[in-house]
């Protein structure tokens, strides 16, 4: 989450706040290739064997009044700042969920299950615990009641402008960095992590392009297509009609989000969920699953329809290309809600956190 970080870091420095970043450098991880074996366990022996040693040390040296680890997975250097006032950020529990198998679809491995499980553990002894979400929120104290009395929601909001590009200058864009963009799409934007439900995407279209009436494609933002999700394109006969975007820049996702019929979002968990809240920003109707928390983010604009109903996003998406007056009110709706997630209304609310947790520390000290 550095995104996050570097937004709390910029908003805090403008209210006059001194802030000082600190994470792990590469020292074992240098001397073994990124992607091999031996590299992401060297890169474990940094993350977790020695930087929470150095972590003990820097914020002594710079008499830290609070340390806020910006990241749950991150609470394994909990240890090293117990005695100094702090907060730790849960962006969501997907992770440790499935660690504990509460998600059928998620294959983890010994070491990873005893991984999330020392999380959750430090997660229990945190001074305080933020939560992207109340969907998190309810998640994560159904696992430690304890922290249901030290843990609070705070909504993300954007750490980057997001906002529609003119037509005329997204059709540009769009011709210059992705060629093959050459027809109308719909759009998805994410991994191809089992909660994402690429493959509903998948089906949402085959349906959609066989009543659109004219030749349509899909844009997917994220790694290339699996084997199981390649066979099923080349089964339905789309496989050419499928662009993905590997990685883009600020500008080009927002010629995405500006030309698309909408965005489909049919996960099957979600802890925030960005994409629809980008795609609103930038004047794209939204048609995302009710779980996890996108009936939260989504509470005041976006269609909402349940993943396993693959024809009402497809008839959906009809509408939304036949119906001016239904799309525009979807817009309209959409832009109102993205604006629920300022920037500033989160750096009010970390700043908040931080001053009643230093006066609980003074009270009881």
């Amino acid at each position: 989450m550095i995104g996050f970080a570097r937004m709390l870091k910029n908003g805090f420095e403008q209210t006059g706040h001194q802030v000082t970043e600190c994470h792990p450098r590469p020292f074992f991880a240098r001397f073994a290739k990124k992607q091999s074996f031996m590299g992401k366990w060297c890169a474990y022996a940094d993350k977790y064997l020695r930087f929470p040693r150095q972590l003990r040390h820097q914020v002594r040296k710079w008499k830290t009044d609070l340390v806020h680890v910006c990241d749950h997975s991150n609470a394994l250097y909990l240890p090293a700042i117990q005695e100094l006032p702090h907060t730790i950020t849960c962006h969501d529990v997907i992770a440790i969920r499935s660690g504990l198998g509460h998600f059928q679809q998620a294959q983890v491995g010994k070491l990873g299950k005893k991984l999330q499980s020392r999380i959750l553990a430090n997660l229990r002894t945190a001074e305080y615990v933020n939560c992207d979400s109340e969907n998190s929120r309810d998640d994560l104290t159904e696992l430690a009641p304890e922290l249901a009395n030290k843990s609070n929601v705070i909504h993300l909001g954007f750490n980057q402008p997001m906002m529609p590009i003119e037509e005329s200058v997204a059709r540009k864009l769009l011709r210059e960095k992705l060629p093959a963009a050459t027809k109308p799409f719909i759009l998805h934007v994410g991994n191809d992590a089992w909660y994402k439900n690429r493959m509903a995407v998948l089906g949402v279209f085959s349906l959609f392009r066989k009543s659109f009436g004219q030749p349509v494609q899909l844009a997917l933002v994220g790694p290339p297509l699996n084997k199981e999700h390649s066979s099923y394109a080349i089964r339905e006969g789309f496989i050419d009609e499928v662009i993905v975007v590997e990685s883009s820049s600020t500008e080009v996702l927002r010629a995405l989000y500006s030309k698309a019929i909408a965005l489909v979002f049919p996960s099957l968990y979600e802890g925030f969920g960005w994409p629809p809240l980008e795609a609103q920003a930038c004047g794209c109707p939204v048609i995302a699953s009710p779980l996890g928390s996108l009936s939260e983010i989504l509470a005041n604009g976006g269609i909402i329809e349940h993943p396993d109903n693959l024809e009402a996003y497809a008839s959906t998406l009809s509408r939304l290309e036949n119906d001016d007056v239904f799309r525009n009110q979807e817009i309209t709706k959409g832009h109102e809600n993205a604006k629920r997630f300022d920037a500033q209304n989160t750096i009010t609310a970390y700043l908040k956190t931080y001053e009643d947790i230093l006066a609980r520390r003074k009270a009881t000290s």
